[in-house]
C-alpha cells in the first residue's frame, strides 16, 4: 500500500484562518488606515471605497482600516460609499459607475487593477486625475508605475514576502516553527493620482 507523504505549506500574501496555516503577510488594517489617512491629510472627506468581495478575510481587513480612519476623524461612515466587486480592471470601471451620484472626489481602491479600472472610466465619464478624483490603489503592481498618471499605492514587500515563506516551508520540514505568522510592513508610495483637495470644493 502506498504511504501518503505529508506536504509542508505556509501562506504568502493571502489569509485564510479556516485553514489554520502558518503565513507570511502584511497588516493589511493598518496599512489601508494609512491610506485612507494619506486622503485625509489632503484635505478631503467623502472619501469613496471600492471594495473586494466581503467573504474574504484580507479585505475585510482593508474595509475596516477605511472604516477606522473614517472614524478617528470623526467622519461619518456611509455604507452608499462603498462598492464591491471582483479583483479585475472592469470591476473598478463599473464601480465607479455606481459611484456617480455625485461624482466622488476621491477613491481607495482595494486592489491596483480595481484602482485602474476606475481611472480609465473616469477618463471616459469626463473626470481629470486628480484634479477631479484622487486615486489610491493597493499592491503596486508594474502597471502602477506606467499608468498615466502613475498610481498612488500600497507598495507591498514581495521579496521579503516570499524569502519569510521559504523560511515558514524549512521550519515546518524540520518542525521548528514557533509561531503561526509573520506580519511583515508595507508602506505607501505616492505618485500622481492623489492631490489637495482645491478649497473652493469644500
Amino acid at each position: 500500500m502506498a504511504m501518503a507523504m505529508a506536504m509542508a505549506m505556509a501562506m504568502a500574501n493571502e489569509f485564510a484562518p479556516e485553514m489554520s496555516l502558518p503565513t507570511v503577510n502584511i497588516d493589511n488594517l493598518t496599512t489601508a488606515f494609512e491610506a485612507v489617512n494619506h486622503l485625509l491629510q489632503l484635505g478631503h472627506h467623502r472619501i469613496t471605497c471600492i471594495a473586494g468581495p466581503e467573504e474574504m478575510p484580507l479585505y475585510q481587513y482593508r474595509t475596516q482600516g477605511y472604516i477606522q480612519a473614517l472614524r478617528r476623524s470623526n467622519l461619518p461612515v456611509d455604507p452608499t460609499y462603498i462598492v464591491r466587486g471582483a479583483f479585475s480592471f472592469e470591476a473598478g470601471a463599473q464601480a465607479l459607475t455606481q459611484l456617480m451620484s455625485p461624482p466622488p472626489r476621491t477613491l481607495f481602491c482595494h486592489s491596483d487593477m480595481l484602482a485602474l479600472g476606475a481611472m480609465n472610466q473616469a477618463r471616459r465619464l469626463g473626470l481629470h486625475v486628480p484634479q477631479d478624483l484622487s486615486i489610491v490603489g493597493f499592491d503596486d503592481i508594474e502597471l502602477a508605475r506606467y499608468c498615466e498618471p502613475p498610481l498612488t499605492t500600497v507598495t507591498q514587500p514581495r521579496y521579503q514576502i516570499g524569502r519569510e515563506a521559504m523560511l515558514l516551508l524549512d521550519e515546518l520540514q524540520g518542525k521548528r516553527v514557533s509561531s503561526g505568522s509573520r506580519l511583515l510592513d508595507a508602506e505607501l508610495t505616492v505618485r500622481g493620482t492623489t492631490a489637495p483637495l482645491n478649497k473652493r470644493e469644500k
